[in-house]
C-alpha cells in the first residue's frame, strides 16, 4: 500500500515516530498513526521513537509469507534437540549460573556461582540480548570477562530489545456453546490483544501487552495484573466482571522484562543496529563467539528461528575453522 511503497523508497533510514510525522501528520491521519504504534508496539515490542524504519518494512513485508508452527509445540524441538546433544555425548546443565568467562586464544576458562570450574577452546555466548546489555550492572544478572570486553558488550545498547507482558486466564466456558475455533481480538483496552482457545467446557485467555508498556509494567504484583486482566476482558466481550470472577479458575501474568536472566522478550532494530549486530558477530580472538536471537541477520527477526540460525551459523564457523586447522 501506500505507506509501505514510502517506507520502501527512504533514502536515508529514521525512526518510525520521525518516519509518521514527516509523512502523516494531522488530523486526517490520526487513526492510522494509531494502528500503525500499536502494531509495531504490539508485535515487533518496538518503541517507535528509536526502531528503525527500514527494519519495519522488511519484517512487515515478511509476514505477508507463510506461516507455520509445530502443532505439539516447541517441546517438540527442544526435546529432539537435546536428545540428539545427549547422543552424541554432550550434556545441558540446567540451574548452573555462568558467573566469569576468562579467556585468551583457544583457551577458555569458565566460572559458576556453585564453585564449578568447565575449560574448552571455544565458547559460544547465547545469553538474551537483555543480559548483555548488563554488562557493567552491579545488580542484574551479567557475565564478568576477563580480560574485560565491557566496551564490546556496550554496543548491544544499540540494538533495540522488547517486552511483553503475557497473561493466562483459564475461566468456566462464558462464550456461546457454538464458539469452538481458536482467534485472536484485538480492542482499545489496556491490554489490547487477546487469544482465545476452547477446552471441553473450559476457555483460555491469553491476553498480549507488548512494548514500552511492558517496561512501565514491570514490577507489579499478581493481584495487580489480575486486576487489569479481568478489566479488560470484561470490556473487550462485554461481560460483568463479578460473573467473571466467579467463573475464573486460575490466571497467571509474566512480564518478562522481570525475568533476571532475559530482561525482555526479543530484539528489534534501532538506527544503525544493523552494524552493531555485525560487529558483535565476529569472534575474538577466535574463540569467544556470541549468537541468538538478538544478532541474528535475516529474515525472521524476533523468532526461535532467529535463535536457532544464529546458533547453527556460529557453530558452523567454528566446525570450518577446525576443519581447516587438521588439514
Amino acid at each position: 500500500d501506500e505507506m509501505m511503497d514510502k517506507m520502501n523508497g527512504l533514502k536515508q533510514d529514521m525512526t518510525l515516530r520521525s518516519f509518521l510525522d514527516l509523512h502523516y501528520k494531522g488530523a486526517s491521519h490520526a487513526e492510522l498513526r494509531r494502528e500503525v504504534i500499536r502494531f509495531a508496539e504490539g508485535f515487533d515490542l518496538a518503541d517507535v521513537e528509536k526502531a528503525s524504519v527500514r527494519f519495519l518494512c522488511r519484517e512487515w513485508e515478511e509476514d505477508n509469507h507463510d506461516q507455520y508452527r509445530i502443532p505439539e509445540g516447541y517441546r517438540k524441538l527442544t526435546d529432539f534437540l537435546a536428545n540428539r546433544i545427549k547422543h552424541h555425548g554432550g550434556r545441558i546443565l540446567t540451574g548452573t549460573i555462568v558467573d566469569e568467562v576468562e579467556w585468551k586464544k583457544n583457551e577458555i576458562r569458565v566460572l559458576t556461582r556453585n564453585g564449578k570450574i568447565f575449560e574448552s577452546k571455544k565458547i559460544i555466548i547465547t545469553v538474551p540480548l537483555g543480559v548483555m546489555q548488563h554488562a557493567d550492572s552491579s545488580d542484574k544478572p551479567s557475565i564478568r570477562f576477563k580480560p574485560s570486553i565491557v566496551p564490546l558488550l556496550k554496543n548491544a545498547e544499540q540494538i533495540g530489545f522488547g517486552s511483553v507482558v503475557k497473561y493466562f486466564a483459564l475461566f468456566d466456558n462464558f462464550f456461546s456453546r457454538e464458539l469452538t475455533e481458536a482467534s485472536m481480538l484485538l480492542g482499545d483496552q489496556k491490554i489490547p490483544t487477546w487469544w482465545v482457545r476452547f477446552f471441553k467446557d473450559k476457555v483460555l485467555l491469553t491476553g498480549w501487552l507488548g512494548g514500552p508498556a511492558a517496561y512501565a509494567n514491570a514490577g507489579k504484583s499478581q493481584s495487580e495484573y489480575r486486576e487489569q486482566a479481568l478489566n479488560s476482558i470484561a470490556q473487550m466481550f462485554n461481560v460483568d466482571k463479578k460473573e467473571l470472577e466467579k467463573k475464573l479458575r486460575a490466571i497467571r501474568t509474566i512480564n518478562w522484562s522481570d525475568q533476571p536472566f532475559a530482561g525482555g522478550a526479543y530484539s528489534y532494530e534501532k538506527l544503525g543496529s544493523a552494524e552493531i549486530k555485525k560487529l558483535m558477530r565476529q569472534a575474538i580472538a577466535g574463540s569467544v563467539y556470541f549468537a541468538g536471537e538478538g544478532l541474528y541477520d535475516g529474515s525472521s527477526p524476533g523468532t526461535v528461528e532467529a535463535a536457532l540460525s544464529s546458533g547453527r551459523d556460529v557453530a558452523g564457523r567454528i566446525m570450518v575453522g577446525w576443519s581447516v586447522n587438521k588439514a
